[in-house]
C-alpha cells in the first residue's frame, strides 16, 4: 500500500485524496479491515492516475488473493494491495 499512497499523493482529485487518508487510516490500524468499498475506491483512483490491473491473478496457498497494478501498458508490476 506504501507505493499506492506515494502515487496518490501527486494527485489534487478530492476522491484521490480521500483515498490516500484511508490507506493511511487503514495501515496505522491493522486490526480494521480493507471494505470492498475500499477495494473498489483505491482501484479506480490508480487507474485514474495510469495504472490498470494485471489481468491474471494468482492464489495464494494460503487462500489470499494478490491484486497487482502496473503502469498502463507496461509489463513491470508496480503496486500490489
Amino acid at each position: 500500500m506504501q507505493e499506492d499512497i506515494s502515487i496518490l499523493e501527486k494527485s489534487s482529485n478530492p476522491e484521490d485524496v480521500a483515498v490516500v487518508k484511508r490507506l493511511r487510516f487503514l495501515l496505522e490500524n491493522k486490526d480494521e479491515k480493507i471494505t470492498t468499498r475500499d477495494f473498489l475506491r483505491i482501484g479506480r483512483a490508480l487507474r485514474r492516475n495510469g495504472l490498470e490491473p494485471v489481468e491474471r491473478m494468482g492464489d495464494h496457498s494460503d487462500g489470499a488473493t494478490k491484486f497487482t497494478f502496473r503502469k498502463a501498458g507496461s509489463n513491470m508490476s508496480s503496486c500490489q494491495m
